[in-house]
């Protein structure tokens, strides 16, 4: 059996997706991997997202009987993009780059040569990580200088 999905990215649903999804799981009854297929998203995806806007709270006679995964997962499309706005808001919180923040990663890695990884373990001021501050770097939106380590050339 071949994959057929070599071509399909992880990308985000839109509430459209979810609106379909809850269709075609709730009331057609399809597979997650023919669901995946036909809104071009992986099957992982759709398992999570399953999982995410899942409203069936499990009795103790239910977890006995699980014979049917439509039988234990009843999709909401409403509580999924409930989850994913709340998630993309903490998300957006949780990493704001301040004015001071900036200016204390810069001095760190342009004037005293620390690592990222040294930024955040030594300067408490910095709530991020390593790989945020990698990130920043990449979009431009801090400027400082990423040093490559272990990256030696091959004399011939």
């Amino acid at each position: 059996m071949t994959n057929t999905n070599h071509n399909i990215s992880r990308k985000h649903l839109k509430e459209k997706d979810r609106i379909l999804l809850e269709k075609l799981w709730n009331d057609d009854v399809l597979s997650q991997s023919k669901i995946a297929r036909l809104l071009l998203f992986s099957q992982g995806t759709i398992a999570r997202e399953l999982q995410r806007g899942n409203i069936l709270e499990f009795s103790d006679n239910m977890k006995t009987d699980v014979s049917s995964v439509h039988k234990r997962i009843i999709y909401s499309a409403i509580k999924g993009q409930s989850i994913a706005n709340a998630n993309k808001q903490i998300a957006r919180v949780t990493t704001k780059l301040t004015p001071k923040m900036k200016n204390i990663i810069e001095y760190a890695v342009n004037h005293r040569s620390l690592t990222p990884e040294q930024v955040v373990t030594q300067i408490k001021e910095v709530s991020v990580s390593a790989s945020v501050i990698r990130l920043w770097a990449k979009k431009g939106l801090i400027n400082i200088k990423i040093k490559k380590y272990n990256n030696s050339k091959k004399v011939k």
